[in-house]
């Protein structure tokens, strides 16, 4: 389909919605008193999320986490568990989905993932902390590595119990800036077993060869991390986010108020902010406030100041740096108060109320250039507010100067449902006769997967992989199609590559997806 109607902003939450009717749809009271994180699905302008938030204690605790063979297991203290799931994700940072098993302790499943994280959820009570395991892949030769989940006993003969022989492992004495003597693998045995290396701790690794472990044990917020003694250091980054239940009172608070959490996670719901377009809220431009009332039907006040929203690998999210924590002034703890989170591109203006006045950023939301394979689908969408009157005309340019109206394309959405070469180029939107920036469809021939050969000896898959040359790539594998695990990144491909997977062996079967990174 060439060009197609617009359907208005789509939230998947609320799907397509008037800014008069989001400013309206508030439903549930929310109890304040407790500091609690706040967070919705995704926004573009304005969203309301309202839900009932409880001041409770936790009393679930994740416990002794560990892989035997092919199986992780945790166990689970709490004082009932009727009622509750066990919820799983990728990652710390990842969206947490229910697990269709029943909750029993200890907990089983089978390690199939090269990352997977656990938590227990009774109603809105969750665990203190999360359980899992991380599966990586040593290469042969030096490796600056670090222990990323917490096991209890995180003596390297624990972490590491079967290394190839003559491994080593390098360990840096922070307070006395030496090298440690280095830790030998050999005979089945490390020579100094109890050395220690704990979340935070760096070391350097040698393999005589490539080999693969699995990492199990706890994560918490805030982690626990080795003191930074001046002078050189050997850290590392425990793993690539933090998951965390805040419910702690606000101590400061005088004379007493409700106190939100204002980020991107509510109770249940952990996910970025994206524009109609599927694109994810970036940059300072994108500013995010809390806004609240004490009653349904009262007048929302702006509480705090504009978030801008993160970039880069954080793009959809707040940027909460300067704090988080926002103190509701005409809320008393324990009272009920209904808040919204409204979003706007202040290149429009410096408040909501002005940008909105001033019909909202226009153009193509986030203005980002598309670059996809043949027959993927590819969308642009105008971020403004539908108006009485309003004349839409998308416009493609068909030399280095001329501008020709794209058949069929009259709203604000412009889509491709199986992109052809010759869908390639440069497009622009006229509102009401007034052009916007120009946007870029790149589209590019599909990868080649070839040559594939296996290795009975090891278990590892080898495949040669084609592509068009001098573009970034992901390549990310599967068991199941549905969930994909980042494998390596392309830089400025050259147009084909040797691909082999040491891991494939660990896994029934294993599919491969390519998705382009950028140029």
């Amino acid at each position: 389909m060439r060009g197609r109607r617009g359907t208005g902003l789509a939230t998947s939450l609320t799907g397509a919605t008037s800014v008069a009717k989001l400013s309206a749809s508030l439903e549930n009271a929310m109890k304040i008193g407790r500091a609690t994180s706040f967070g919705v699905a995704l926004a573009t302008f304005l969203f309301a999320s309202n839900w009932q938030l409880h001041a409770q204690a936790t009393s679930v605790v994740l416990t002794n986490a560990r892989v035997q063979g092919a199986s992780f297991s945790f166990e689970i203290l709490a004082s009932d568990l009727s009622g509750c799931v066990v919820q799983a994700a990728p990652g710390l940072s990842g969206s947490w989905t229910d697990l269709p098993m029943a909750v029993q302790s200890p907990f089983a499943i089978r390690v199939d993932q090269q990352a997977r994280f656990f938590r227990v959820r009774c109603g809105d009570l969750l665990s203190v902390n999360a359980a899992g395991y991380v599966a990586s892949v040593f290469p042969a030769g030096y490796s600056m590595i670090g222990n990323p989940l917490d096991r209890g006993n995180n003596a390297v003969a624990a972490l590491f119990p079967n290394p190839p022989p003559k491994t080593l492992l390098y360990t840096f004495d922070a307070k006395h800036q030496t090298w440690r003597n280095a830790n030998e693998f050999e005979f089945g045995a490390w020579t100094q077993p109890d050395e220690t290396l704990n979340i935070g701790d760096g070391a350097f690794l040698f393999a005589p060869f490539s080999f693969r472990q699995v990492f199990a044990g706890l994560a918490t917020k805030p982690p626990a991390f080795p003191q930074i003694e001046g002078g050189l250091n050997l850290l590392s980054v425990s793993t690539e986010g933090f998951w965390y239940h805040h419910n702690q009172p606000n101590p400061t608070a005088v004379p007493p108020q409700g106190t939100i959490y204002f980020n991107n996670y509510a109770p249940h719901v952990d996910a970025p902010f994206v524009g109609p377009d599927g694109s994810r809220l970036e940059g300072s431009n994108w500013v995010a406030q809390l806004y609240a009332s004490s009653s349904q039907s009262g007048v929302f006040v702006p509480v705090g100041v504009p978030l801008p929203f993160l970039t880069g690998a954080g793009a959809g999210y707040f940027d909460t740096t300067a704090g988080a924590l926002r103190m509701i002034p005409f809320v008393t703890p324990g009272d009920p108060a209904w808040a919204q989170a409204r979003m706007w591109d202040r290149r429009t203006g410096t408040t909501f109320e002005e940008a909105m006045a001033n019909g909202g950023a226009w153009g193509v939301s986030s203005a980002t250039n598309r670059t996809i394979f043949v027959g993927m689908r590819a969308r642009f969408s105008c971020a403004l507010q539908d108006a009485p009157g309003t004349v839409y005309q998308w416009q493609k340019l068909n030399n280095t100067s001329n501008w020709v109206n794209f058949l069929d394309a009259t709203t604000r959405d412009l889509g491709f449902d199986a992109a052809r070469p010759e869908d390639a180029g440069l497009y622009r939107l006229l509102i009401n006769q007034t052009a916007g920036h120009p946007v870029q469809l790149l589209v590019l021939s599909p990868p080649q997967f070839g040559g594939l050969t296996y290795e009975p000896s090891n278990g590892a898959f080898r495949f040669a992989l084609g592509a068009p040359a001098a573009f970034n790539y992901r390549l990310e594998a599967s068991s199941d199609l549905t969930n994909w695990l980042y494998q390596t990144t392309l830089d400025n491909f050259k147009g084909s590559q040797q691909v082999r997977d040491v891991e494939a062996g660990s896994f029934s079967r294993r599919f491969y997806r390519l998705i382009i990174a950028g140029p």
